[in-house]
């Protein structure tokens, strides 16, 4: 697993991503508890290339105060890919 910090529109966010294994793409998206490096993401990545991004809050990823409503996050989403 491997983490790298991508920058969001323009900069507006830093995400902490990490990333692992090969095969088709799966993108990871994690709840409310944030996003600890598992056993279960440790045995998807054994098949695809799992992209995990934390969202704006958590961990190191800033820009948080850039996500006032739901579709706010499914923009910052949408950018992210």
């Amino acid at each position: 697993m491997q983490e790298k910090k991508i920058q969001v529109r323009g900069g507006m966010f830093s995400t902490d991503v990490l990333e692992a294994g090969s095969g088709s793409p799966l993108l990871y998206l994690h709840g409310w508890a944030g996003l600890p490096w598992d056993p279960f993401l440790e045995a998807l990545s054994q098949k695809h290339h799992v992209i995990a991004p934390r969202i704006p809050g958590y961990g190191d990823s800033t820009g948080d105060e850039h996500i006032i409503e739901f579709e706010d996050l499914i923009v910052f989403l949408l950018d992210f890919l």
